[in-house]
């Protein structure tokens, strides 16, 4: 258990939307390859909404009792090995384990994922991937690789080790004989995560904001009434970091928005900064700076783990991330502090 202790934090940073962001990729790059038939994205529903950063944004996929593949592919445009440096994949609000589905995870440098070219890496699991770890296939096809089983719906984060061959990365959903529900998918974040060096001071703020979506009015008469506006995140296909089989979420959860002041000193600029501003640096390094470049501030939210050794469900909040200026406090030693905020 751990309390909500902030601390040696982890930031999983999109890297899908930093680059959608900066330009580098544009939405085109995020495809499909549906089959024909009866397997489809259903009306309403939408391929680049399941990249919208919104998990209660649940889209469609038409397959209920259906057999085809599944496969959603996207094209970094980052082409040197060593700088496309994703680390991990999150799939919020999904109903994997009642559509009865498996997926397996791939990467390449070729758009058609051409045999040869092709890597099938070990997944480790973080949450709710497979009971276990996924072993890697050294058969570099497209149609090897070893697949995944997440036991609940909810959600589901793994890491990976991408060292080459990884401009493409591809999520190929399959049944398990055939599906058993339509599917649903809130949110697909690929990206990389950052372990910042060291766990925050000892001087930390936390707040839960419980009532923050109150207002109180006063009558003409003295009287005082609340409006509350809202009380906490919406559902995702469950309630938010809920892993369990079915549909139903539970109806007691907890309310409010996380908060969190924290204070990094002494952190030295080799933790703080990239060694320069060139591109491969931006890209390669592992900073507190890389973290804001990949959040560009406070516009991209992020996955934030308060404590990178303990990962049951409920240890993650996607969150904004407000930072203070930095200050040296001796040489080559920085300080910096940052407020995490739970983002629904």
């Amino acid at each position: 258990m751990t309390y909500t202790r902030p601390l040696t934090p982890r930031f999983y940073c999109d890297w899908v939307n930093w680059l959608l962001a900066e330009g580098k990729m544009a939405t085109s790059d995020i495809t499909d390859n549906l089959p024909n038939g009866n397997v489809s994205i259903a009306t309403g529903s939408s391929l680049i909404e399941m990249f919208d950063m919104t998990p209660s944004n649940l889209q469609t996929i038409t397959a209920d009792t259906e057999s085809d593949q599944i496969q959603i592919q996207v094209d970094t445009t980052i082409a040197t090995d060593a700088s496309q440096e994703s680390s991990f994949v999150a799939i919020y609000g999904h109903n994997f384990q009642d559509a009865n589905i498996k997926f397996k995870f791939q990467h390449s440098d070729t758009s058609g994922f051409t045999d040869g070219n092709v890597v099938n890496p070990a997944l480790t699991e973080i949450v709710n991937l497979n009971s276990g770890n996924v072993a890697a296939d050294a058969t570099a096809n497209a149609t090897a690789g070893n697949y995944a089983t997440p036991a609940n719906n909810g959600w589901t984060l793994f890491s990976f080790a991408s060292t080459e061959k990884n401009q493409y990365v591809r999520i190929t959903i399959d049944a398990d004989g055939t599906y058993s529900d339509n599917i649903q998918i809130g949110y697909i974040s690929i990206g990389k995560y950052i372990d910042l060096p060291n766990a925050p001071d000892i001087n930390i703020k936390r707040d839960f904001n419980e009532g923050e979506g109150n207002i109180i009015n006063q009558t003409d008469g003295g009287m005082d009434f609340s409006n509350l506006k809202y009380l906490s995140a919406p559902n995702w296909y469950l309630a938010p970091y809920e892993l369990k089989s079915g549909s139903t979420a539970d109806s007691i959860r907890r309310s409010g928005r996380l908060a969190w002041d924290l204070n990094f000193s002494f952190v030295a600029d080799t933790n703080f900064t990239p060694e320069n501003w060139s591109s491969s640096k931006i890209l390669q390094s592992d900073t507190i700076r890389n973290i804001l470049q990949y959040t560009i501030g406070s516009h991209l939210p992020f996955l934030y783990q308060w404590d990178n050794s303990v990962s049951t469900e409920w240890d993650f909040c996607l969150s904004r991330v407000y930072h203070k200026p930095e200050i040296m406090k001796t040489n080559n030693v920085w300080s910096i502090g940052m407020q995490i905020v739970e983002r629904y």
